[in-house]
């Protein structure tokens, strides 16, 4: 299955977008919409050091274009494109296929993919252009809806971008595009009809974090925003994860896929996983059971946290009887970092458990090393025997909020307190 939503995460409709690749959204306000007749002006705002570029879909009461049509007709359109800069820009405007992308929403194609469908309804040409500190342009265009279209929800979309990647700077330099999409949204008059299927399951054993992902199409005529309910159950039928979430919207005619991220990777084997969608809004719903889905991940030298070591420092009075402990506790971590994290210290005496006591709670674990340390005296002071120190990390479930052990050290050089 694609992850489609690594290549870029657009935000809906006419929001500045966030791209992978070291894109950043336009760093501009949009422009007010010009009453008839009335000539567009831009006003330079401060200089940020970032191109400041805006588009606008001019006469629209929402901040995109939207038509009512019937087949054989179509609508004019305008695009006011504005540089809000300091800085010449050049500027390319394009075309561009709309799909859903990983757990709903909105997501435009990028600039020289292929274009179909709804798209090729539009007559706007990808053409690049230069605007001046303060300039203003527009581009006018229509929506022709073909002979025999269906009835529905027809969704595409028309992107202003930079036409140069912006050099990045410092260490680690990243050149950028910046883009903002507007939807091109067609209503086609006729009966509506919402329908949803659930497709395969794999499991995607990713650089950073695994993630089991669920197909999913909408096979209707309109948009659909489900929950969405998933159930990952292991060969004896034990629940070992699983997620709650609300999706974004699923426009009519594309697919999509519900990801859900795993703070540990799954242990190689069978599995199952069930999933429910229920959109109470518009009466749809959809449900698999018992998806199969198999893990099997050449085992790799690891790449994550663990507990290099456990320092205990023993404090001694006159008589020489430990009075206090200090423990040092290393966490490096060669892996991405862990937002949520416990570390236990377990304490033993004479090979019993003591206690287990929080030496750190709800904090980072960031790549690299992590030392936590504490005092630490028993509740009933130090009794004669041998005395032992584990420790345990746990992260914490995003999707659950429950604790998964990470790993665990090997007990420390025993205390012998007397």
């Amino acid at each position: 299955m694609r992850d489609r939503g690594r290549n870029g995460r657009i935000a809906l409709l006419s929001a500045a977008l966030l791209l992978g690749g070291g894109v950043t959204p336009v760093m501009a306000q949009d422009a007010a919409t010009p009453e008839a007749g009335a000539t567009p002006e831009a006003v330079v705002l401060e200089d940020t050091g970032m191109p400041m570029l805006s588009a606008t879909a001019v006469g629209m009461v929402k901040p995109y274009f939207e038509a009512t049509l019937e087949p054989g007709g179509s609508a004019s359109f305008t695009l006011m494109v504005g540089n809000y800069g300091s800085t010449a820009q050049r500027v390319r405007v394009f075309p561009a296929d709309v799909y859903s992308r990983v757990n709903g929403g909105f997501e435009s194609r990028l600039a020289g993919e292929p274009i179909g469908g709804t798209t090729e309804w539009l007559d706007l040409k990808d053409e690049i252009f230069e605007l001046k500190p303060g300039e203003t342009t527009e581009r006018k265009f229509s929506v022709s809806v073909p002979e025999g279209t269906k009835p529905g929800e027809y969704l595409t979309s028309v992107v202003m971008q930079t036409a140069d990647p912006v050099k990045g700077t410092g260490a680690v330099a990243i050149d950028q595009i910046l883009r903002q999409a507007l939807a091109v949204a067609v209503d086609v008059p006729g009966d509506r009809s919402g329908a949803m299927e659930v497709g395969e399951a794999v499991y995607y054993d990713g650089p950073a974090v695994d993630t089991v992902q669920v197909a999913v199409k909408n096979t209707g005529n309109i948009r659909l925003a489900p929950s969405a309910t998933v159930d990952v159950k292991d060969a004896s039928g034990t629940s070992v994860t699983g997620t709650e979430m609300d999706m974004d919207s699923i426009y009519a005619g594309t697919d999509t896929i519900i990801e859900l991220p795993l703070i540990k990777p799954l242990e190689n084997g069978e599995y199952t996983v069930s999933v429910k969608l229920d959109d109470a809004e518009r009466g749809v719903s959809a449900e698999a059971a018992d998806l199969p889905m198999t893990v099997n991940i050449v085992a790799e030298e690891a790449a994550g946290p663990t507990i290099a070591g456990i320092d205990v420092t023993a404090a001694m009075d006159s008589a020489g009887k430990v009075q206090m402990t200090q423990v040092t506790v290393n966490v490096p971590n060669t892996g991405p970092q862990i937002d949520t994290a416990n570390v236990i210290l377990i304490v033993k005496k004479d090979g019993q458990l003591v206690e287990e006591y929080p030496l750190a709670q709800g904090v980072k674990i960031a790549n690299g090393e992590n030392p936590f340390a504490t005092r630490y005296l028993p509740m009933a002071g130090f009794e004669p025997g041998m005395w032992e120190f584990s420790a345990r990390l746990e992260g914490i479930d995003p999707n659950s909020g429950e604790k998964v052990e990470l790993v665990t050290s090997e007990s420390s050089t025993p205390l012998d307190v007397k």
